[in-house]
């Protein structure tokens, strides 16, 4: 017996509150997407998305990076995260990872 103390379980994944995760997908045109962690727990994430800022660097192309401080509480979600790589599955066709903090490529059509 644990004489009624609850023992805290051990994080297995490198993902911990106030990180930025980045997202590059698409068919076609590059889409990017940030996510900030706002709980780690042990097998996963609970992550608000971010808005994301845009600048046209070439023609229907450019750079994206998160707008810090712009995240939206009420689309907050959890997903569980692959420790092995330390990315969570957004959707189907998302994965997100923690961000490096540099501009991302991204492009689009009309």
């Amino acid at each position: 017996m644990n004489g009624g103390i609850e023992m805290a379980q051990e994080i297995k994944h490198a993902l911990r509150e106030g990180d930025i995760l980045a997202s590059s997908w698409g068919w076609e045109q590059t889409n990017v997407s940030f996510y900030k962690v706002v709980k780690a727990t042990p097998t996963g994430v609970r992550v608000r998305p971010m808005r994301t800022q845009r600048v046209e660097k070439g023609f229907m192309s450019g750079i994206a990076y998160p707008i810090i401080g712009s995240e939206d509480a009420s689309e907050e979600f959890f997903r569980r995260v692959d420790p092995r790589d330390n990315m969570i599955r957004v959707c189907s066709y998302e994965f997100a990872g923690k961000w490096n903090g540099k501009e991302m490529y991204c492009s689009w059509y009309a």
